[in-house]
């Protein structure tokens, strides 16, 4: 009776998670259609043209720093510089991680999918959870220098470094791009060291229903 209510619970875990990997890949995938189509009009359309759509419309923009919104004032938006290549640049930065949070949502969703049909140590279970780790770890490597990028195309955009120099407070502004998230590295080689564990208990599974 417990193993039978446990296993209940397991199916129903797995069920609910099932479904957010679901709303989850969904969204990702409505947001990278949108980026996709932003980043055609953007590369299609003359930037003559954009000046003149912009300057119909009004500029609103925020940077995140670190949790900190940052919400840029009409001063600072009023040199607003159309660099078509800035903006492209800065479109395919939010490209790449969408994939690649799409990809690391589909290793997850077809983990969950082999556990709901009671397949866990599987060769393809090892393998979506070491892909899981390589998307992490690409991760740790590249989420500092897009983040500093994101800043820096901002700046270029809206000439932040400026008004930020004429402050008393600020002296100069320098930025990192090479430095490593070493939080998701960790979680990343823990993760390869499991899908690691998980192959090892494959072959253990296969030696053991081989010797009956």
């Amino acid at each position: 009776m417990e193993s039978i209510l446990q296993r209940k619970k397991f199916q129903t875990f797995i069920s609910v998670f099932h479904i957010l990997m679901k709303i989850v890949l969904a969204v990702s995938s409505v947001v990278l259609g949108g980026l996709l189509l932003l980043l055609a009009f953007i590369g299609i359309m003359p930037s003559e043209k954009m000046v003149v759509l912009l300057e119909k419309g009004e500029i609103q923009a925020t940077l995140n720093i670190g949790g900190v919104k940052l919400v840029l004032s009409d001063q600072v938006l009023n040199s607003f510089q159309f660099d078509k290549a800035l903006i492209i640049a800065l479109l395919l930065l939010c490209i790449f991680y969408i994939v690649l949070l799409l990809w690391i949502t589909y290793c997850v969703q077809s983990i969950l999918k082999g556990l709901k049909s009671n397949q866990v140590f599987t060769l393809k279970n090892s393998k979506y959870i070491e892909w899981i780790a390589y998307g992490f770890i690409l991760m740790s490597l590249t989420i500092k220098f897009t983040q500093t990028m994101t800043i820096y195309l901002f700046d270029q955009i809206f000439s932040l470094s400026y008004f930020m120099e004429k402050s008393e407070w600020i002296k100069a502004i320098s930025y990192d791009f090479f430095s490593i998230h070493w939080s998701l590295l960790f979680g990343g080689v823990v993760i390869w060291i499991i899908s690691r564990i998980f192959k090892y208990g494959v072959f253990l599974q296969e030696e053991f229903d081989t010797t009956l």
